[in-house]
């Protein structure tokens, strides 16, 4: 099968999609406007919350996901958001404030209405360790 089209750099070849930034850059402004509608969705409050939460897990834990985020929200009786994926963007705006870094490591999730899914590994950036 022939090239389809060129991208100003060598041929793109349907079997070969990352050969061709067009769609990677595309790709990375659609998750961006994703992004800031989830959490636009989200109320201050939540914002509020759960920012405070994921520092509270990361001054606890050296590794985590969102799940014991989300265990922490619970218990304070913080309800869960329309849009549960706002938590994504928060990772983020962490990642931002120098609490978190992502890493490449996945997970599956123990909370039960994410089916066992994949989801990140967040490495802390403030982690205090126990002393004594």
């Amino acid at each position: 099968m022939a090239p389809s089209r060129s991208n100003g750099g060598g041929p793109f070849h349907p079997l070969h999609p990352e050969s061709d930034p067009r769609g990677a850059q595309e790709g990375e402004r659609r998750k961006d406007l994703g992004m800031d509608r989830v959490e636009a969705s989200a109320s201050p409050d939540f914002v509020q919350e759960a920012l405070a939460a994921i520092y509270y897990v990361a001054t606890l834990r050296p590794r985590f996901t969102t799940d014991p985020v989300w265990t922490v929200l619970e218990r304070r009786g913080i309800p869960v958001p329309k849009e549960p994926r706002v938590l994504g963007p928060l990772i983020t705006k962490a990642i931002a404030l120098g609490w978190l870094e992502m890493t490449n490591e996945t997970r599956r999730s123990v909370r039960p209405r994410r089916n066992r899914g994949l989801v990140r590994v967040c490495a802390s950036l403030i982690y205090h360790k126990p002393t004594g």
